[in-house]
């Protein structure tokens, strides 16, 4: 593929573990929602401190990211990717 031609694929959000920096395997989401949700479920089942960052990998935006900790699961930052909205420190149960 050529420099200048844009990277398109079929699926562009992206689960990513901040603490091994990896994307996370078979995680991969064509609707933002949905991504979301896969977010949140990776986080519940993830050990403690660990930090799971939804990624838009054609713009390489971040946007969100879900925190395991000790008695849920804390969301630092999440984006709405047209309009740039940020909503920060949501607790989820």
């Amino acid at each position: 593929m050529p420099d200048d031609e844009p990277y398109i694929t079929v699926r562009p959000y992206r689960l990513y573990n901040a603490k091994t920096k990896e994307y996370l395997r078979w995680r991969n989401y064509l609707i933002l929602e949905n991504a979301r949700i896969g977010a949140l479920i990776e986080s519940k089942y993830m050990p403690v401190g660990t930090t799971i960052e939804l990624v838009n990998i054609t713009t390489g935006q971040m946007l969100g990211q879900y925190t395991r900790e000790l008695r849920g699961i804390g969301i630092p930052y999440e984006a709405d990717e047209y309009s740039g909205n940020v909503r920060k420190l949501q607790r989820v149960a």
